[in-house]
């Protein structure tokens, strides 16, 4: 009698990984295809580009200067944004809290109507984001970035995310990329001057900059504070010193909370301690969101109080560590600003230090446990639970994300005291 064979047997765990990217893409496939065919710009996707759009019509319309005025963006939203009946007259207008100086590129964009000038908008990022990581492993070991590992971080759910919002971390981690390599050819100032552009979410900035200060590091900051001040001054030319004044303002409103933040979504301990106040009490929620928060960033200076610069792997491994850290310890974090950990990965892959089952992990769980999640809130949506849907909803897409960047944060700890530990023993 002829043996059965089982499907799925004996397969090795390159092919359970193929096997899981393939699925990736099929569930990106049936979003994308939602999109397109039922899909409502401005509610199911371009939602942050949306709002970078209107901001850039409002200028085109009204004056660069009139950026931050709150009633004439909210006349602006009002005409893009798809309310439903009776939500509109509680719409209170988002300006986008960005230095002026970063919202220029829509001024230009904006000339053309949507959904056409959000699809530009990704065609360019999608380009950029291919050409500059070929570009960056070519300049760092001489051959651009193997296929299969671009085609890999493609499909992470942080990259899949900025596009499907319209974000702007392409950028973002263009600038870190740049700032590692200029900082391990040692030319600390560029690296300071590339850094310097993260002002465009300078919560980013909020470990990095005491850590340079702890290790006096002169140059690099010099580096940072030179193009911070020509960020402001810039802006200043711009929008003038009443318009600073209104980012100022809008920058406070951040901080005290605003609908469009997303608080609930976020990868830090914010998200956590929000979720923690809807099912106890604001103060369990606030006691765990400031005691998280200051107990990693502390943990995080202390364990990289010894930075060995001249190893340009300890040096990568350090400095992904504290980006991992940044974005459980700030204020404003959502999964798609990860994709700042992307060339620090990329590096470290390329020399084969970095562990394969993490980077798997970072590529994959996202993705399958929104998944799950999305399928979890449907059954609930059908029985009426609409709040713990949307609690379901949330926690699926920035729990994975806030869990995954502590195991990066322990693995980059992990990595060099035990590389010390061998050196000192030996």
């Amino acid at each position: 009698m002829k043996k059965i064979r089982l499907p799925f047997n004996n397969m090795t765990r390159d092919s359970w990984i193929n096997l899981a990217l393939a699925a990736v893409i099929t569930f990106y496939i049936i979003q994308i295809g939602f999109f397109f065919f039922e899909g409502t710009i401005c509610k199911d996707y371009a939602f942050d580009y949306c709002l970078y759009w209107s901001v850039g019509n409002l200028s085109n319309k009204y004056g660069f200067k009139e950026i931050y005025d709150i009633e004439l963006v909210r006349k602006i939203q009002l005409e893009i944004f798809p309310f439903d009946p009776g939500q509109s007259d509680n719409f209170a207008g988002s300006p986008v809290g960005y230095f002026p100086i970063f919202m220029l590129p829509f001024t230009a964009l904006s000339i053309f109507n949507l959904p056409f000038s959000y699809l530009l908008w990704t065609l360019l990022n999608l380009i950029g984001l291919i050409l500059y990581l070929r570009f960056f492993t070519r300049k760092l070991f001489g051959d651009p970035l193997p296929n299969r590992l671009l085609l890999i971080f493609m499909l992470s759910l942080p990259v899949f995310v900025n596009f499907q919002e319209g974000q702007v971390n392409i950028l973002l981690l263009i600038c870190v990329g740049e700032f590692l390599r200029m900082l391990l050819s040692e030319k600390p100032f560029i690296a300071g001057l590339w850094l310097g552009v993260l002002l465009l979410k300078f919560v980013l900035l909020i470990l990095i900059i005491p850590f340079f200060l702890i290790q006096r590091e002169k140059k690099t900051l010099l580096g940072i504070f030179s193009f911070s001040f020509i960020i402001i001054l810039a802006s200043i030319c711009l929008v003038g010193l009443e318009g600073m004044l209104a980012l100022k303002n809008l920058f406070l409103g951040y901080v005290s909370g605003s609908p469009f933040n997303n608080v609930w979504a976020m990868i830090n301990w914010r998200m956590v301690g929000w979720h923690a106040s809807s099912i106890s009490s604001s103060t369990l929620g606030w006691g765990i969101t400031l005691i998280g928060t200051l107990t990693t960033a502390g943990l995080t200076f202390f364990f990289f109080r010894k930075w060995e610069k001249a190893d340009p792997i300890k040096t990568t491994i350090t400095l992904l560590g504290i980006f991992a850290a940044t974005c459980v310890v700030s204020w404003h974090a959502h999964l798609h600003m990860s994709m700042i950990l992307i060339p620090p990965m990329v590096y470290l892959i390329m020399k084969n230090r970095f562990n394969k089952n993490l980077f798997a992990a970072w590529v994959l769980i996202p993705v399958m446990v929104e998944l799950i999640g999305i399928i979890i809130a449907f059954f609930l949506q059908m029985g009426n639970s609409f709040q713990l849907s949307f609690q379901i909803l949330t926690l699926a897409r920035g729990l994975p994300g806030f869990i995954l960047n502590l195991l990066l944060l322990s693995w980059a700890v992990n990595n060099i005291y035990s590389t010390r530990k061998k050196i000192k023993n030996s």
